[in-house]
This record gives structure tokens, C-alpha cells and sequence, in this order.
């Protein structure tokens, strides 16, 4: 009887040990852009990776739009989610790569001074989120695109002091005596 209860023991101190070594994995998109023009659509490149930098296969961690567009012009914005508090530049681009002059739209109205080539929101709040597009003309308009921002990370100023024993160790003294009988 001892034997068994030992290696259930065991058994859920490795289950506890392992559950704690689990990685963060987030999703990558290069280039970082929701809109882009049919023909460079092959070039766009979505992979899932951990903590390290490495590729992790099998698990997506943000919902990314990507539009591809045959019109004249379409808008720089980011695909993935931008923190809160950080500064994001947005393009307006020809179907040369060049960075126009354009009218810049938020939720369809007009937003910053007459035709400027970039819009550039410093600190970035939750209430900056909305749906993005530009203009050089009646007839050349960027696709709408939603530009996402994500709050920043938690940081606390606190944190409790390590345990004095291990969760596993913990664990193995508490239930020892029911491994006697």
C-alpha cells in the first residue's frame, strides 16, 4: 500500500513541478501591417514563437487581420496590437511603396491637419482604437483597418517573498503521514 501512494505522490509533484515551466508564446507578423497590395501579398510571413525568440508550432496567441488590396493607395498600420503608451506612425502609401500625402480618418472623420504624409499618435490611450483609413482623393481611399491597443503590462511594485519550500516539497510533507498507513 505504501508503494503506490508514494508514486501518486510523485506523480502529482511532477505534474506540479512541470505546470510551472510553461512559456509564453506570441504571435509574429512580418512586415507588421494590416494592409498590403496584391502583389506583395507572398511576402507576408505569420509565425508563432516563445519566450526565447524560438518558432512554436501549433498555437496562435493574437487575432491578426491582414487585407489585401488592389486600390491605389493603402494605409500603414500596424497588424498586431499596440501597448498603450506607446507612439505608432501611420502611412499612407502608393502602389510604388511611396509615402503620399493623404486625408487620415478615424471611425470616418477627419483627424489631424490637411494632407500630411504620416499621422503620428504619441501615447497611445485605449480611446485611440478605431477603425483607420486614408485619402488622396474622391477616388483613392486605403481599405478601413482597426487599430488595436493593448494596455500595458502589469507591473507591480510588490512581490511576495519566495516560498521557503517548494510547492512539490510542500506538498510531500503535508500528505507523508497519509503515505504510513
Amino acid at each position: 500500500m505504501k508503494a503506490p501512494s508514494v508514486s501518486l505522490l510523485l506523480g502529482v509533484c511532477v505534474l506540479l513541478l512541470s505546470a510551472l515551466a510553461v512559456s509564453a508564446v506570441s504571435l509574429q507578423v512580418s512586415p507588421n501591417l494590416q494592409q498590403i497590395f496584391k502583389k506583395y501579398a507572398s511576402s507576408v510571413s505569420l509565425s508563432c514563437v516563445d519566450d526565447d525568440g524560438q518558432t512554436a508550432d501549433g498555437w496562435k496567441s493574437d487575432e491578426v487581420s491582414i487585407s489585401i488590396s488592389d486600390r491605389s493607395v493603402i494605409l500603414e498600420i500596424p497588424a498586431l496590437p499596440v501597448r498603450a503608451g506607446s507612439n505608432v506612425t501611420l502611412r499612407c502609401r502608393n502602389h510604388r511603396g511611396s509615402t503620399v500625402e493623404a486625408y487620415f480618418f478615424i471611425n470616418g472623420s477627419h483627424v489631424g491637419p490637411e494632407h500630411q504624409s504620416e499621422l503620428i499618435i504619441t501615447n497611445v490611450q485605449k480611446s485611440d482604437e478605431g477603425v483607420y483609413s486614408c485619402s488622396v482623393g474622391v477616388d483613392k481611399e486605403s481599405l478601413k483597418s482597426f487599430l488595436r491597443v493593448r494596455e500595458p503590462a502589469a507591473t507591480s511594485s510588490f512581490s511576495p517573498p519566495p516560498p521557503f519550500l517548494p510547492p512539490c516539497l510542500l506538498l510531500l510533507l503535508l500528505l507523508f503521514p497519509l503515505c504510513l498507513y
